[in-house]
């Protein structure tokens, strides 16, 4: 995010992100400068100890294809529809 002044926040776009406050779930949806498409708040992402996420997250198959990403940390491939995070649901 670019912070700082001259910046011009309400050209910011937030989409296909899971904000989660795990100590009050309800409160997890976060005040931004423009509306966020696709967000998902206040639902536990269900963390592995090593943040990956299993089929059951609600992170798994709610990402969005950009050109720019091919795989995850590990290296494999994201899946047609893939997960929100930094590894991809095996």
């Amino acid at each position: 995010v670019n912070i700082g002044p001259d910046t011009a926040s309400e050209t910011f776009t937030f989409a296909n992100n899971l904000w989660y406050a795990y100590d009050s779930p309800s409160q997890s949806e976060p005040t931004l400068p423009v509306t966020e498409s696709n967000g998902i708040y206040g639902l536990d992402p269900i963390f592995g100890t090593d943040y990956r996420v299993s089929g059951a997250s609600p992170a798994a198959t709610a990402g969005t294809i950009t050109e720019w990403t091919w795989g995850d940390l590990c290296g494999a491939c994201f899946a047609d529809q893939p997960t929100i995070g930094a590894y991809e649901v095996r």
